[in-house]
């Protein structure tokens, strides 16, 4: 009789210390529960009575890590029990529409230390569309000379529609920077003068730069006074005649109708003449003349009408 009880004894105390060999590499417990009575089932190899829990530290979402005693009087896996519904501190938001145009309103709520979520917030104020009924934009950009191009857009009370394409290009300046302009004026008498400008940044022209020179400038000034003028005339320019002249518009002079020839003498060169000079027999003598390139007579030949070839006038025998 004493023999069964030392033997029941050793077993209890080999059960004992198995456990807490065991105990040493899992996760620190919390507690267990269950029959603390070793099964008679298990042989006399059991770790733990079948049904008991053991919990360990903390998992999850304010969980806590548990395990179960199995039918074979060994330990299952530990698992995650008892979590909550959230992670602390994690913020769930929801929205809803509110009005018009697509715009929505929104509220949120937070996780709490317990693993459970907060009570929601008041629902925020609807968004505010971002622009009045109504309302006109518009955007420029720079186009050609300086020029600007506009487009604009009505908000229609959600929003701006997109742009359309810009229009034409509007208040454009006469040139382009950099380009240059030549031409002439007017100056002196009826001539002209060669001038330069440039296009400024602005797209506007600068002030006109003439260089120092008149050209083809013309006779006269037309606003001048008429004058008298002469020129020889006559034999050999011997004699002078007079006449008036003016500017014409074009700065050429025009001239009136000239006066007679005063003044001239001399003859004609090439001119020819002849005269009587005396008698001879039924005949008479004439002289003749030529004129030369000094608008001199130089004597010639002579002949007596009393022959049959001697044919002479005043101006010239034949």
């Amino acid at each position: 009789m004493r023999f069964s009880w030392l033997t029941a004894l050793l077993f209890l105390i080999s059960c004992s210390t198995t456990v807490t060999g065991r105990e040493r590499q899992e996760p620190s417990l919390g507690g267990s529960t269950g029959d603390p009575t070793v099964s008679e089932n298990c042989n006399g190899q059991a770790a733990c009575s079948r049904g008991q829990q053991e919990q360990g530290e903390s998992c999850g979402n304010c969980g806590v890590l548990t395990r179960t005693c199995l039918a074979e009087c060994q330990w299952g896996e530990w698992a995650c029990t008892n979590e909550g519904e959230c992670e602390p501190d994690r913020v769930e938001t929801e929205s809803e529409a509110c009005e018009a145009c697509g715009l929505s309103r929104g509220r949120t709520r937070i996780c709490e230390e317990s693993c459970g979520w907060s009570e929601w917030s008041a629902w925020s104020a609807c968004e505010e569309t971002p622009c009045t009924l109504g309302e006109v934009q518009t955007e420029e950009v720079s186009c050609g000379r300086c020029g600007v191009a506009s487009r604009s857009r009505t908000c229609d009370g959600c929003g701006f529609p997109p742009f359309d394409s810009f229009g034409t290009c509007q208040a454009e300046g006469p040139c382009e920077p950099g380009h240059t302009e030549e031409d002439t004026v007017p100056c002196g008498w009826c001539g002209s003068q060669p001038r330069m400008r440039s296009c400024g940044d602005d797209c506007q022209w600068g002030d006109w730069v003439p260089s120092e020179v008149c050209q083809d400038e013309g006779s006269c000034d037309p606003n001048g006074a008429p004058e008298q003028v002469s020129r020889s005339c006559g034999n050999c320019n011997s004699g002078t005649q007079a006449a008036t002249r003016t500017c014409s518009p074009s700065c050429e002079f025009e001239y009136g109708a000239w006066g007679a020839c005063t003044g001239a003498s001399g003859c004609s060169p090439g001119s020819d003449k002849a005269e009587t000079v005396g008698g001879c027999g039924n005949g008479t003598v004439w002289l003749e003349y030529t004129c030369n390139a000094s608008c001199q007579w130089v004597q010639g030949g002579n002949c007596c009408t009393a022959n049959s070839n001697c044919n002479c006038t005043a101006s010239g025998c034949n």
